[in-house]
């Protein structure tokens, strides 16, 4: 069940986000503006998809603390370590596309037109270029300048899309 909320109360729930955004880059200085509120709507829109009226909090009292989380987290993740790199076994889930193949075919240059084939019916348009570039060395900032979105939300596309080839794929993550 999507709680659809009326014109007005969406309104307040949007100046809500820019609020939490100014007040958490009041602490966070390095993490932009844009990026806290981009974060801030995502939880938004996820968190008005489980509200539930009936449950006795309003909407904004519920929506607040998710996107304040949402945007905290944000900010625990730009500020780690090695954020924005390339992490080595990202390449294993894409290699695992084309595993299967018999040996004769490994070693044909096709064999990237078949991982694309793959790609192509696990993954939406977007995350498949995302994928795609992150494959070719590209950051983060350069995907996101390519298709018009932050930084963050290209990470969250990639991140997402990794989890679900890795899921498609059958490989585990906690060995």
């Amino acid at each position: 069940m999507t709680y659809h909320p009326s014109k007005d109360e969406m309104s307040k729930l949007l100046r809500m986000v820019e609020t939490q955004a100014a007040d958490i880059q009041s602490v966070a200085r390095d993490v932009r503006r844009a990026d806290l509120v981009a974060e801030g709507q995502y939880a938004l829109t996820m968190a008005l998809k489980r509200y539930n009226p009936e449950n006795g909090a309003t909407a904004w009292t519920y929506t607040r603390k998710r996107v304040r989380g949402a945007m905290k987290d944000l900010v625990r993740k730009q500020r780690r370590p090695g954020m924005g790199k390339k992490n080595q076994n990202d390449a294993y889930v894409f290699n695992e596309l084309s595993d299967d193949l018999p040996a004769e075919k490994a070693a044909d240059p096709g064999v990237t037109h078949d991982a694309a084939k793959a790609l192509q019916a696990l993954l939406n348009p977007v995350q498949e270029v995302v994928i795609r570039e992150r494959m070719q060395d590209c950051s983060f900032a350069e995907i996101g300048e390519k298709l018009g979105i932050t930084r963050d939300k290209a990470i969250r596309i990639y991140e997402e899309s990794l989890a679900l080839m890795r899921t498609k794929l059958g490989v585990r993550t906690d060995i």
